[in-house]
Formats: C-alpha cells, sequence, structure tokens
C-alpha cells in the first residue's frame, strides 16, 4: 500500500524558472541501472558522460566550479532529458523532491521542503492536508505509533486554536510541560551543525544577535499574519508526517515529534523576525524560511539524527 498527502500528485517541476535549481549545489549520485546505461551511451553525448562521472566513492557527477550539474545547460534545463528523455535521468533527480518512508509493510510519500515549488503547494495550501491512498483516504490506525501520529496532527489541525497553542496541546498530549529551548537557544544549535549554504549561516547568526521580540510586537505580527497563518499548520503537519513514522520506538517518536514542534516554533519566530526587520512577509518569504530549513537540516542525515538526539535527551 502507498500513502500519500493530498497534494502529492499536484506537483510539477517548474524547471527553468525555479530560483533554487536542484542541479545546482547538490552532488547527484548515478544508481547503477542508469550507470550501466551512461557507459554504454556513444556518440558525443557518451563520451562526454564518461568525462563528467567520477566513480568513487560512489558513483557520481562531476560538477562544474560553479557547483553546477555538468549537464545543466545555460538555460538552466538538463541537456540529458533534451538528448534522451526523461528515462535518461537516475534516480535522484527522477526523484526529486520526492521522500520514501516504509513503515509496517506499507510506503510513505511525499515532497520535501527543500524544493521551493514544493513549498508553494504545501505552505500556501488552505484546506486541512489529509493522507491519501489509490483507495480513498487513508486510515492511519493500524498501529500505536500511526494512531499516535494521527492525534497530534489533528491537534495541529485545530484551527479554533493559535500555533502556539497548539504545540502546547501536543506537547501536553505527548506528557511534556514545554519546548526545552526558546526560539534563540535552538537557532544556537542549529548554528552548531553543519552548514552549506551561506544563507543560511547569515540568517542564523543575524537571529541569534537580534534583540527579544516584545509581546506587543508578536501580538501585531500574529494579527499580520492570520491570512497566512495556516503556512504554520501545514509546515508543522509536513514535518509530523514525514519523520514520526520511522522512530525506532516510542522515546524515539516523542523525539522526533518534539523536533518538529520546536522547529514550527522556530519557523513561526523566524517569519516574526523578518517581519520585525521588513514590516512585511510575503508567501514567497515563508516558502523561503522553509526551503532553508529543509535543505539544511532534512536532506543532512547527520544533522537530523543530531537533533533527534538532542531532543531525545530532553525526554
Amino acid at each position: 500500500m502507498i500513502v500519500y498527502p493530498d497534494y502529492y500528485k499536484d506537483f510539477r517541476c517548474i524547471g527553468s524558472s525555479c530560483k533554487h535549481n536542484c542541479c545546482i549545489g547538490w552532488e547527484i549520485d548515478i544508481d547503477e541501472e542508469k550507470l550501466s546505461y551512461y557507459q554504454k551511451t556513444a556518440g558525443p553525448l557518451g563520451k562526454r558522460l564518461q568525462e563528467n562521472i567520477c566513480l568513487e566513492p560512489t558513483p557520481h557527477f562531476v560538477l562544474t566550479p560553479e557547483d553546477r550539474c555538468p549537464f545543466l545547460n545555460e538555460n538552466n534545463l538538463c541537456d540529458l532529458i533534451i538528448a534522451l528523455g526523461d528515462e535518461a535521468l537516475c534516480d535522484i533527480c527522477r526523484e526529486h523532491p520526492r521522500f520514501y518512508n516504509q513503515h509496517n509493510g506499507h510506503i510513505e510519500c511525499g515532497l520535501g521542503l527543500c524544493c521551493e515549488q514544493a513549498g508553494r503547494l504545501i505552505l500556501g495550501k488552505k484546506e486541512k492536508t489529509i493522507l491519501l491512498t489509490d483507495g480513498g483516504a487513508y486510515t492511519d490506525d493500524a498501529d500505536s505509533v500511526l494512531k499516535e501520529r494521527r492525534s497530534i496532527i489533528d491537534i495541529l489541525q485545530e484551527r479554533d486554536l493559535t500555533i502556539s497553542q497548539r504545540i502546547q496541546k501536543a506537547l501536553d498530549k505527548l506528557g511534556l510541560v514545554c519546548l526545552p529551548l526558546d526560539s534563540r537557544s535552538y537557532a544556537e544549535e542549529l548554528y552548531l551543525l553543519e552548514r552549506l549554504d551561506p544563507v543560511w549561516s547569515r540568517l542564523l547568526e543575524e537571529y541569534i544577535a537580534s534583540e527579544e521580540t516584545d509581546q506587543a510586537v508578536k501580538l501585531a505580527f500574529e494579527k499580520e499574519i492570520d491570512a497566512q497563518s495556516v503556512s504554520f499548520e501545514q509546515f508543522a503537519v509536513y514535518l509530523v508526517y514525514r519523520h514520526y513514522a520511522t522512530a525506532f520506538d516510542e522515546d524515539d517518536a516523542c523525539a522526533r515529534a518534539l523536533f518538529a514542534l520546536q522547529s514550527t516554533a522556530f519557523f513561526f519566530d523566524l517569519a516574526l523576525f523578518r517581519w520585525h526587520l521588513y514590516q512585511k512577509v510575503t508567501m514567497e518569504d515563508l516558502v523561503e524560511l522553509a526551503r532553508l530549513f529543509s535543505s539544511e537540516i532534512e536532506y543532512s542525515e547527520e544533522n537530523t539524527e543530531a537533533l533527534f538526539d538532542l531532543f531525545y535527551s530532553y525526554l
């Protein structure tokens, strides 16, 4: 059985229109099937493939000095697709930004917030996110882990409550009194992790150095952002859906839920920080903040594991 959020099949790559092309700045590994295909490709394209593939330690494309995939042309389109069609793509290129998790005999699919277009789809969704299978709505009560995840998501979707109240209610459900860190302390923890994008480093540095926002400013922000407040709900639901069911045991699941709740509070406070600086926060601003967080945290196994361990220590 395959499970997916109701927005999953609506995703379409926007190709050359993307401001943060996934073929730039990412090492692109090549699966065995496509490696064999590339090695058998003849002609000038085959020669170009051989010149731009490194086999060690894992087969991958050699990025240009500008950190671009060697087959990403000046129009930000893929020369492999142009010459050979979509079937020529290796697994990671074909599937990105999709992710897949296995849990008790079924597969859960989703879209990662590291992709700006996926971010627009997820954070811009006004209706509550529901999980589907190809047979209809998904009843995720097959085991205690999924039932617990469903109850947390239900709380996060209680729209008569503010996002802060929902976070607190979810903490109560988990048997926790409060979040272990304020957002500035959390930013300091994130700064200790591996960081790749200087924009992310600068954002954390500026936030850590900023003055504490007083309650009046926060209340003004909550009033101003009301039309976009559902974005914080969608961010939280996405994190819980993606990470909770992959836990090793109940305590690990709780740590992952805590990661999701702490990260949502941080996402809210980053948006507040930006609003305080510029007196506005657009949907594109929220998409970019989410993209930075996801790219730097979720797409580094070392970083996510470090944070899961951190929150495990607070249980």
